[in-house]
């Protein structure tokens, strides 16, 4: 052996350091995290106005496989933007309240069509919102603002070049 390397009976080793309570502390954290994923989930899906397993009957807009809106909410294709999906309220208007159930309603609706949610924008205070929806090689965005006047604006990618 070479003098400068030590021998294995002068070396010194650390021994193993156990910490009971870090092992015990993550399979508890691991467990709650398993059950508490089915729990979100119900909630989730029970908080909307359209049961779970209800069938949606829905009309689709000419062309398309997104939804045209539920004549509840008084939406009417815009007649001001001719070639656009764009949907304005009626007389009434559409209130917060209302913007958050058609929020809920395209969710139900578009999941239950096969679309795919990329990303939303919440409901706002005022109602706006925006979701993104994907389906093979189809794009859809949906957006409901509120200002200057209240419009719902269904963008297609493609046909429409930018989304």
């Amino acid at each position: 052996m070479h003098p400068r390397l030590h021998s294995s009976t002068t070396l010194r080793t650390s021994s193993r350091v156990r910490v009971p309570w870090v092992n015990i502390s993550g399979v508890a954290l691991l467990l709650l995290i398993l059950v508490s994923i089915p729990v979100i989930r119900a909630h989730t899906e029970s908080s909307g106005l359209i049961p779970a397993g209800a069938k949606l009957s829905v009309s689709y807009i000419k062309g398309t496989q997104v939804p045209v809106p539920p004549r509840a909410y008084g939406m009417k294709q815009d007649v001001a933007r001719p070639g656009k999906d764009a949907f304005v309220p009626g007389p009434g208007g559409l209130t917060p309240a209302n913007s958050n159930r058609l929020f809920d309603f395209y969710l139900r609706a578009m999941i239950a069509g096969g679309w795919t949610l990329g990303t939303k924008s919440d409901p706002g205070a005022g109602g706006e919102w925006s979701l993104l929806w994907l389906k093979q090689n189809q794009t859809s965005v949906l957006s409901l603002f509120t200002s200057p006047k209240t419009t719902l604006t269904v963008n297609l990618c493609p046909p429409q070049p930018y989304c």
